[in-house]
């Protein structure tokens, strides 16, 4: 078979209903102890077995379809539900797949897959799911995120059930490669009679058929979603906790309440001024990394005046970024922010030219450029800035930027939208400015934001020069001449300006420490959930 492709709580002490999205208004009964226990963990997986994780979410994730998912959470619940053949941490670990190997001549990756892999109806996983999926991916009916991964693959043979064989359509370096390997993989039986146009709002979406150690029990839209282990999962997939419950809460003032009174007992993307508080809070866990988003204001370069680089380079020279960092990334001695000049994280090394510096802050220029363009302070240039609804932070930065551009002659209103309708007018182009952000990827592709019609290129950004660089990055035969040929992206992407850069911020995570084993990475909070444990006498579900 040759295709083408892209790609009820469970423990003692059970409460009769699991956390509601609703905030609560008393603190859990049952408090965590303050430390993990002293006594050597427990060695017998049966004795770790039982209790829930909570986890704190800012909206709905929008579906679980590894194809189409909308936002980086929407992916952390499409890997333990649905994995790919690897996994990609800051290399790649197996999944579905056993074992890899390269040809000699780097042009064909071949994977073995686990034997003991089924689907939660019992039905056995085989190479036939992956080729189906990968002519889902490369199906522009689809629309999925990681279609341009299609033109890398001549070819997908399946020549038996457990083999699984990438044919390249050139040489180029391996970690591309093998990353269009690692799209989580659709049961073939459960989606083949879909209309693939439908996929992304097919029931499909939010209850697949799991193949990975968790399945989805329940998805309430707006107020929560259910995992509970996958009783197809192998053995070594078998989690111990009952279950992981996703409360989804708008507000991010209520998400960190919760925390606090153990109403939740995971929350990501801590806002720089609550850090210390939880920190000091001895159930509480606090994990830090390093760069791990970008902030930025988008401009739709589809709509005048915002085509024209005078004015975008004003607006830019207009916003003091150190001044934004001191007020909203700094908490006593510590900074949790650094200036910005793209999207390719800082702390992957050698992947961002050295002697690329941030434009500086210029108010004097800025009104100069401003006048050029026809804005000479008579009458303000009016805009206004799309922002989501669930982060107090965004709308801080929102405000500071207001008042910024103010001072040049532009005032900004602002535009406030639920999280799963600001993607949808992004994607649209329905929209003059954007506050938005991109999450570190170890895996450095610029070409999703900056190739023309690239999936996140939300701008309307265009320039045959990037096109021709992005493709010579991608298809670089070596990690050298990628990050030469990514330089020059970079390079005349800011010259350009299609955005204003803000800033990288470190991320940070809370967890209650009851939880043992635990992994966050870039890609996921939940790595490997399936071996997280809490110890009997800390339990409280």
């Amino acid at each position: 078979m040759i295709c083408s492709l892209v790609i009820g709580l469970g423990c003692t002490q059970r409460p009769a209903e699991p956390p509601s999205s609703e905030p609560s208004s008393e603190p859990s009964s049952e408090p965590p102890s303050s430390e993990p226990s002293s006594e050597p963990p427990s060695s017998e997986p049966s004795a770790r077995r039982g209790d829930t994780l909570v986890v704190g979410l800012g909206s709905d994730p929008g579906n679980a379809n590894p194809l189409v998912i909308p936002y980086a959470v929407s992916f952390s619940i499409s890997d333990l539900v649905t994995p790919g053949l690897v996994r990609r941490i800051d290399g790649f670990e197996p999944a579905l797949a056993s074992s890899s190997s390269w040809s000699g001549d780097r042009m064909s990756l071949t994977y073995t897959l686990r034997r003991d892999l089924a689907w939660e109806d019992g039905v056995p996983l085989t190479s036939a799911d992956v080729a189906f999926t990968w002519s889902l991916l490369s199906d522009p009916a689809v629309a999925s995120n990681w279609y341009g991964d299609a033109e890398h693959v001549a070819a997908l043979e399946a020549p038996d059930p457990y083999t699984v064989r990438f044919r390249y359509t050139r040489r180029r370096n391996p970690v591309l490669q093998q990353s269009v390997t690692v799209r989580g993989v659709l049961p073939r039986h459960q989606l083949q009679g879909v209309d693939r146009a439908t996929l992304r709002g097919h029931d499909s979406a939010r209850a697949p058929l799991a193949s990975g150690p968790w399945r989805i029990a329940s998805w309430e839209p707006d107020e929560r979603i259910v995992l509970q282990p996958n009783p197809a999962a192998p053995g070594d997939w078998r989690p111990y906790l009952d279950r992981i419950v996703f409360r989804i809460i708008p507000e991010y003032a209520v998400r960190a309440l919760e925390l606090e009174r153990g109403g939740i007992d995971l929350l990501q993307d801590l806002e720089v001024a609550d850090i210390a508080r939880f920190k000091a809070d001895p159930r509480l866990r606090v994990i830090r990394s390093g760069a791990g988003v970008m902030q930025y204001v988008g401009y739709n370069l589809r709509k005048p005046p915002l085509d024209d680089l005078r004015l975008r380079r004003a607006l830019t020279l207009a916003t003091d970024r150190d001044q934004l960092i001191d007020r909203v990334l700094t908490a006593g001695d510590e900074v949790y922010g650094r200036p910005c000049v793209g999207t390719v994280s800082p702390r992957w090394p050698g992947w961002v030219p050295p002697e690329l510096e941030p434009l500086p802050h210029d108010p004097v220029e800025a009104r100069r450029l401003l006048a050029e363009v026809g804005f000479d302070g008579a009458a303000p240039l009016r805009l206004t800035m799309m922002l989501q609804t669930d982060s107090s932070e965004l709308l801080q930065i929102a405000v500071w930027l207001q008042a910024q551009w103010r001072e040049v002659g532009v005032e900004l209103s602002l535009e406030r939208i639920e999280p799963t309708r600001f993607s949808e007018r992004a994607r649209s182009g329905d929209f003059e400015l954007l506050l938005w952000s991109f999450g570190a990827n170890p895996v450095v592709d610029p070409s999703i934001q900056w190739r023309s019609g690239g999936p996140y290129n939300w701008m309307g950004f265009s320039d045959p020069e990037v096109d021709r660089l992005l493709d010579a990055g991608v298809h670089a035969a070596t990690v050298e001449e990628a990050q030469t040929a990514f330089h020059e992206v970079q390079r005349r992407v800011y010259a350009a300006q299609p955005a204003t850069f803000l800033f990288w911020r470190d991320t940070a995570l809370a967890i209650d420490r009851r939880f043992h084993d635990t992994q966050h990475d870039t890609y996921s909070p939940l790595r490997h959930a399936e071996a997280w444990w809490v110890e009997a006498d800390e339990r409280r579900y």
